[in-house]
Protein backbone atom coordinates (compact mmCIF):
# COMPACT_ATOMS: atom_id res chain seq x y z
CA UNK A 1 0.00 0.00 0.00
CA UNK A 2 1.02 3.60 -0.10
CA UNK A 3 -0.78 4.50 2.84
CA UNK A 4 1.69 5.27 5.82
CA UNK A 5 0.87 3.75 9.35
CA UNK A 6 -1.17 6.16 11.77
CA UNK A 7 0.97 8.32 13.72
CA UNK A 8 0.82 8.90 17.28
CA UNK A 9 1.39 12.57 17.90
CA UNK A 10 1.28 12.60 22.02
CA UNK A 11 1.52 16.55 23.00
CA UNK A 12 3.66 17.47 19.87
CA UNK A 13 1.06 19.09 17.78
CA UNK A 14 2.55 18.20 14.56
CA UNK A 15 -0.47 17.50 13.00
CA UNK A 16 0.20 19.69 9.87
CA UNK A 17 3.67 18.33 9.10
CA UNK A 18 2.30 14.35 9.67
CA UNK A 19 -0.56 14.94 7.08
CA UNK A 20 1.41 17.03 4.64
CA UNK A 21 4.26 14.29 4.69
CA UNK A 22 2.11 11.47 4.06
CA UNK A 23 0.12 13.08 1.54
CA UNK A 24 3.22 14.00 -0.49
CA UNK A 25 4.61 10.37 0.30
CA UNK A 26 1.39 8.92 -1.13
CA UNK A 27 1.08 11.08 -4.17
CA UNK A 28 5.13 10.79 -5.28
CA UNK A 29 4.60 6.60 -4.67
CA UNK A 30 1.86 6.75 -6.94
CA UNK A 31 3.15 7.85 -9.27
CA UNK A 32 6.82 6.12 -9.04
CA UNK A 33 5.52 2.98 -7.95
CA UNK A 34 7.63 3.27 -5.12
CA UNK A 35 6.65 3.69 -1.50
CA UNK A 36 9.06 5.15 1.15
CA UNK A 37 8.03 6.70 4.10
CA UNK A 38 9.05 10.37 4.93
CA UNK A 39 10.78 12.01 7.72
CA UNK A 40 8.23 14.25 9.44
CA UNK A 41 10.80 14.65 11.85
CA UNK A 42 13.30 16.18 9.27
CA UNK A 43 10.59 18.73 8.09
CA UNK A 44 10.06 20.05 11.32
CA UNK A 45 13.89 19.92 12.21
CA UNK A 46 14.61 21.64 9.13
CA UNK A 47 11.46 24.67 9.40
CA UNK A 48 12.81 25.66 12.78
CA UNK A 49 9.05 24.40 14.23
CA UNK A 50 9.29 20.99 16.09
CA UNK A 51 6.27 20.54 17.60
CA UNK A 52 4.58 24.20 16.23
CA UNK A 53 2.25 23.56 14.05
CA UNK A 54 2.14 24.24 10.55
CA UNK A 55 -0.31 23.85 7.40
CA UNK A 56 0.05 20.54 4.53
CA UNK A 57 0.99 22.94 2.37
CA UNK A 58 4.79 23.54 3.99
CA UNK A 59 5.55 20.13 3.24
CA UNK A 60 5.30 20.88 -0.29
CA UNK A 61 6.76 24.36 -0.66
CA UNK A 62 9.68 23.42 1.61
CA UNK A 63 9.82 20.12 -0.43
CA UNK A 64 9.41 22.50 -4.11
CA UNK A 65 12.13 24.41 -2.30
CA UNK A 66 14.72 22.38 -1.03
CA UNK A 67 14.43 19.41 -3.51
CA UNK A 68 15.26 17.35 -0.47
CA UNK A 69 13.37 14.30 1.23
CA UNK A 70 14.74 12.03 4.04
CA UNK A 71 13.58 8.71 4.88
CA UNK A 72 11.40 8.14 8.40
CA UNK A 73 14.49 5.37 8.71
CA UNK A 74 17.26 7.92 8.66
CA UNK A 75 15.18 10.70 10.98
CA UNK A 76 12.54 9.15 12.60
CA UNK A 77 9.47 10.79 14.36
CA UNK A 78 11.24 11.91 18.22
CA UNK A 79 8.51 14.43 18.53
CA UNK A 80 10.14 16.77 21.22
CA UNK A 81 13.57 15.07 22.43
CA UNK A 82 15.55 16.52 19.57
CA UNK A 83 14.75 19.64 21.66
CA UNK A 84 15.63 18.40 24.97
CA UNK A 85 19.26 16.91 23.54
CA UNK A 86 19.86 19.77 21.63
CA UNK A 87 20.06 18.15 17.89
CA UNK A 88 17.20 19.45 16.08
CA UNK A 89 19.51 21.31 13.66
CA UNK A 90 21.50 18.90 13.26
CA UNK A 91 18.98 16.28 12.55
CA UNK A 92 18.19 18.14 8.49
CA UNK A 93 18.59 16.13 5.14
CA UNK A 94 18.68 20.30 3.61
CA UNK A 95 21.60 21.66 5.91
CA UNK A 96 23.14 17.95 5.88
CA UNK A 97 22.71 16.59 2.55
CA UNK A 98 25.91 14.67 3.14
CA UNK A 99 24.57 12.67 6.22
CA UNK A 100 21.58 11.52 5.00
CA UNK A 101 19.77 10.21 1.29
CA UNK A 102 17.23 12.22 -0.67
CA UNK A 103 14.36 9.94 -1.36
CA UNK A 104 13.82 12.29 -4.63
CA UNK A 105 17.17 10.22 -5.80
CA UNK A 106 14.82 6.86 -5.59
Amino acid sequence: GIVHAPIGQGSCPSCGWVSGSQTLEARIAKVSENYIPYSIQNFMNCKNRVCQGAQPYTVNTYTMKAMNIVPESEIPYTKRDCIMRGDCSEKCGEKYSWEFTNALDD
